[in-house]
């Protein structure tokens, strides 16, 4: 089993937690900040969406938060958070697919302020900032106009948000791969 001391240390500056659906990044990623206490813990989920089942996964979340983590369950404070975040020593956003889900119905002016709301999280100097993202495009192309968009969306903003990044972690099949140790930047 691994314990807290087997994990990386989390540098200033933003690292990106990418993988597929239950690959176990919202795991490594709370892993990677469990050695602080003064965590800003941002779950985006909106309530619209859901289910029996997803209730079940929030839970499993909640249930290995710490306690002295302040969290926020929601993605319309974004904005507000930006003139806290300065009380934290590390903002963990789980997760960007979350976040896009919750404003899928914007339009694209409505969406593009969004982006810069959640954009204005990220330029914090001396900040530890940790972001979750879903993997997508790795397998059949959405079919539908929500589904596109849904997919435009998370990936411009996750590839957005990997360009600022200083480390960026694939979590694949509950393994993490260090990307910026091992890949080259291609733009």
């Amino acid at each position: 089993m691994n314990t807290l001391d087997n994990y990386p240390t989390i540098n200033d500056g933003i690292t990106l937690v990418s993988g597929p659906q239950n690959s176990g990044k919202s795991f490594f990623a709370e892993r990677l900040v469990a050695k602080f206490n003064n965590v800003l813990y941002i779950a985006t989920l909106s309530n619209k969406y859901i289910d029996a089942e997803m209730e079940k996964r929030i839970q499993i979340h909640k249930e290995r938060r710490p306690e002295q983590w302040d969290v926020l369950e929601s993605s319309n404070q974004i904005c507000e958070l930006a003139n806290e975040a300065n009380n934290y020593d590390v903002i963990l956003l789980d997760s960007l697919g979350s976040f896009v889900s919750a404003y899928i119905d914007s339009s694209n002016e409505q969406w593009n302020q969004h982006v810069r709301e959640i954009k204005s999280l990220l330029y914090f100097d001396n900040k530890k900032i940790l972001i979750v993202a879903e993997e997508i495009g790795w397998s059949v192309l959405p079919h539908t106009s929500l589904g596109y968009t849904f997919s435009q969306r998370l990936s411009e903003l996750t590839s957005y948000i990997a360009n600022q990044c200083t480390t960026s972690w694939l979590v694949v099949n509950h393994i993490a791969i260090n990307l910026t140790d091992i890949g080259i930047r291609i733009q």
